[in-house]
């Protein structure tokens, strides 16, 4: 997907066990169906019935103590909703301002911006890396390929 024709981006951001969700109104009654969508139906690659499948009860089938969830949609955040715990022996629930750790997740969204930078022309996949930075400069001459190392050979985790 190209990062112009993004219209929204699901990120779903999760720590671990339990279904109590909470509840941050403030938003439109169109926002709120679209989330009640989302916790009412989450997506499934393979579906074998019509039965929908609900947040609360995966979050349960699996879990999950809490979670975090962030629309964007035209760049911009359209809504955030917590549920479940934080830390679940103090039932201190998760809310929109709880962070969670990233992970793996941030790499697709720093991909997306790399992406985006490309389109603009702002950035070429295929140049070497030290011409980006200015702090720190790879050291070509500590490594066993001395081919220069492009974006596209780190987004594709080929650069050796």
């Amino acid at each position: 997907m190209q990062p112009t024709k993004l219209v929204s981006f699901l990120l779903l951001i999760i720590a671990a066990n339990t279904a109590c969700f909470s509840q941050q109104p403030g938003y439109s009654a169109a926002i709120e169906e679209r989330i009640k969508q989302v916790e009412r139906s989450l997506g499934e690659a393979v579906k074998t019935d019509d039965k929908p499948i609900i947040l609360q009860e995966r979050m349960k089938q699996y879990g999950v103590p809490g979670l975090s969830i962030a629309v964007i949609k035209d760049y911009k955040i359209e809504w955030v909703r917590g549920y479940g715990y934080a830390d679940k022996e103090n039932a201190r629930p998760v809310t929109p301002q709880t962070l969670f750790q990233a992970a793996s997740l941030s790499k697709s969204i720093n991909a997306v911006g790399i992406l985006k930078l490309v389109q603009q022309k702002k950035l070429d996949l295929d140049k070497d890396i030290n011409t980006y930075l200015t702090s720190w400069k790879f050291p070509y001459d500590t490594s066993k390929n001395k081919s220069p190392i492009t974006l596209r050979h780190i987004l594709t985790h080929t650069a050796t």
